[in-house]
C-alpha cells in the first residue's frame, strides 16, 4: 500500500510536522528506502523486533515503514510511559532495535537489554549504537522496498 500510495501520489505532502514544510510522497519513499538500508546493515531480519520511542513527527513514520517493509515487526512505546514501563516493554518484546528520540533517550540511559543490539536515532535517522556506523550504511546503500 505505501508503494502504491508512494507512486500514486509522487508530487503530493505526506507528512510533516505542525506549521512544517511538508514532504512528499516521493521524498517519503526516498527516506523509508534510505533507512532500510539501516535496519538491513544492523543486521536485523524479517520477524526481528523493532521498539519505536518518540512523538508523533515525520521521522517516525519513515521508520516504521522502514521497519514493516522489510518484515520485521514494530513495537511502538508511547512517549509518556515512564522508565519502567519502557524498560519491561523492551525486556518482554525482545526488541533487537531501538528508535529513539533525543528528548527520550535520557529517560532510558544506563539501562541495558540482552537482545538489544541497536540503538537507531530518531531525531536524526543514524546509527548511534550498534555494529556498523552511518557511512557505512550509506555506502552500501541501495536497498529496495520489499
Amino acid at each position: 500500500m505505501i508503494d502504491y500510495s508512494i507512486h500514486k501520489f509522487a508530487k503530493y505532502p505526506s507528512v510533516s510536522f505542525v506549521d512544517g514544510t511538508p514532504i512528499s510522497y516521493a521524498e517519503l519513499g526516498h527516506e523509508i528506502d534510505q533507512n532500510i538500508s539501516i535496519v538491513v546493515f544492523i543486521r536485523l531480519k524479517p520477524g526481528d523486533k523493532v521498539a519505536l520511542l518518540g512523538h508523533n513527527m515525520p521521522n517516525w513514520v519513515i521508520a516504521y515503514f522502514a521497519v514493516v517493509s522489510r518484515g520485521m515487526i514494530i513495537v511502538p512505546i508511547l512517549p509518556d510511559f515512564t522508565r519502567e514501563e519502557i524498560d519491561n516493554v523492551l525486556v518482554h518484546s525482545e526488541a533487537k532495535a531501538l528508535f529513539v528520540t533525543e528528548r527520550l533517550a535520557a529517560r532510558i540511559d544506563e539501562l541495558e537489554w540482552p537482545n538489544l543490539s541497536a540503538k537507531i536515532s530518531l531525531d536524526q535517522l543514524s546509527v548511534l549504537k550498534g555494529e556498523v556506523t552511518e557511512n557505512q550504511i550509506y555506502k552500501k546503500a541501495g536497498s529496495k522496498r520489499k
